[in-house]
């Protein structure tokens, strides 16, 4: 599915791989003009809901894509812990927790 940064699931990765590596600051390049950017925690938290909200609801509406790429959010939404709140953990579980199951692809 094309993105702006390529496809929603390269998206993803990189998004996941980020918040894996929370021993290092996550640190954001703006694609326009280049500048580095280490958001606070209170930001890095805000940036999931957003994402969460964005990502649940594009998946709530189109069954196709949340066969197709559930597991990748899910897992990236899932491995996020604490920066995520407790009632997007819980809706991301009810609405993608069945994809757990499924391969990437």
């Amino acid at each position: 599915m094309p993105h702006p940064g390529g496809t929603l699931l390269e998206h993803l990765g990189r998004v996941r791989r980020l918040l894996i590596g929370r021993d290092r600051p996550v640190v954001f390049r703006d694609r326009f003009i280049g500048h580095e950017h280490i958001p606070a925690d209170d930001g890095l938290r805000a940036f999931l809901e957003i994402t969460a909200a964005d990502e649940l609801d594009v998946l709530a509406h189109n069954e196709e894509l949340a066969e197709r790429y559930g597991p990748a959010p899910y897992r990236l939404l899932a491995g996020a812990g604490d920066l995520l709140s407790a009632p997007a953990r819980d809706v991301c579980a009810r609405q993608l927790g069945s994809h757990t199951a499924l391969p990437d692809h």
